[in-house]
């Protein structure tokens, strides 16, 4: 799938799949309040990113609330791709890939314990559960 392709398919299921996507490199982030935007950003990468998309489900998590510690946080299924800035397919990141990267701190290279609101999935199989 070409980054164009990607951004579409997107955009038109930001609302009704209840999607956040980050391109935490570039400072980018996309939600409902500002899903219009997402092609005509895309079509201005200007480098090689990372994304990884959320979908907030109606399922609890065992992560409770830091403020209410009695309720416990959404679980969210989570992706991650690597967009290019030409508009070439996406590397689709594998479950393996995107637990690898939320399980190892940046700083030190050493192993933690990912956050329990989290369901890590492959990227394809995340974009045909969101169909």
């Amino acid at each position: 799938m070409k980054k164009s392709e990607l951004a579409k398919y997107l955009k038109d299921r930001v609302h009704s799949k209840q999607l956040h996507i980050a391109m935490p490199l570039l400072g980018w982030s996309f939600a409902s309040d500002n899903a219009d935007h997402i092609e005509e950003a895309f079509s201005r990468i200007y480098e090689d990113t990372a994304m990884v998309v959320r979908q907030f489900t109606n399922i609890q998590s065992e992560e409770p609330f830091a403020n209410n510690p009695e309720k416990f946080l959404p679980m969210k299924r989570m992706a991650g791709f690597y967009v290019f800035a030409e508009d070439i397919d996406v590397i689709m990141l594998s479950k393996q890939d995107i637990v690898h990267s939320y399980s190892t701190c940046a700083e030190t290279g050493e192993p933690i314990d990912p956050p329990l609101d989290l369901a890590f999935t492959d990227a394809k199989e995340f974009l045909r559960l969101i169909e």
